[in-house]
């Protein structure tokens, strides 16, 4: 995977920025079945996700979670059917704690529920289209969230470990590539430029 990065880095930043970005779909692993089955409907298209990682708040609620808050930087959000939210667990006004610490969770959340500020106006990577979300008190029911000290519960060799450190590394690998690619460009500069006396 981190190969592929890195070569998609070498081509373009934005398209390998959105490829890492949209690479949420182990958040089946860590759902339960009717969370997973909410997300991956049958006859319909695989769905693109978009992630948020700063944390926002998920209030409990008899139903599940309320979630508010804002996330900067959401990359193709534009393009995504839902979006993965880092959220801190508050009861009763207060972070709700586990023997780990304060109890984190993933939200799963369509992207039409979210308001998308625009925001990304800017040179390098203008297309990942990296805008603002924004959800205010939105409720999320509890089978599609999933605590980050639980273990997946599909069992296999890929799921095994902490799940999001699959997605963490792919920000070296792009720039490696984008490195590469301009010392690539550099090189064939000094190879190929000319002046006005000829060969540089």
């Amino acid at each position: 995977v981190l190969e592929v990065y890195e070569e998609l880095g070498r081509i373009d930043a934005s398209v390998a920025w959105q490829a890492w970005n949209a690479n949420f779909g182990f958040i089946g692993a860590l759902l339960d079945e009717a969370g997973t089955e909410r997300i991956w409907r049958k006859d319909r298209p695989e769905p693109i996700f978009a992630n948020g990682g700063q944390p926002g708040s998920a209030e409990t609620d008899a139903d599940g979670f309320r979630v508010s808050g804002t996330w900067r930087m959401v990359s193709g959000i534009a393009h995504a059917d839902w979006v993965v939210l880092s959220t801190l667990v508050v009861q009763d006004g207060a972070p709700r704690t586990t023997e780990n610490g304060p109890e984190v969770r993933l939200v799963t959340v369509p992207a039409d529920r979210l308001t998308v500020k625009d925001t990304w106006h800017v040179n390098g990577m203008r297309a990942t289209g990296s805008n603002e979300v924004v959800a205010d008190s939105i409720l999320v029911p509890m089978e599609l969230t999933a605590p980050l000290d639980r273990a997946p519960r599909i069992d296999r060799p890929l799921y095994r470990g902490f799940l999001p450190s699959i997605v963490v590394p792919g920000c070296t690998a792009i720039s490696l590539g984008v490195a590469a690619a301009a010392v690539d460009s550099l090189v064939e500069l000094g190879r190929t430029k000319k002046t006005r006396s000829g060969d540089l």
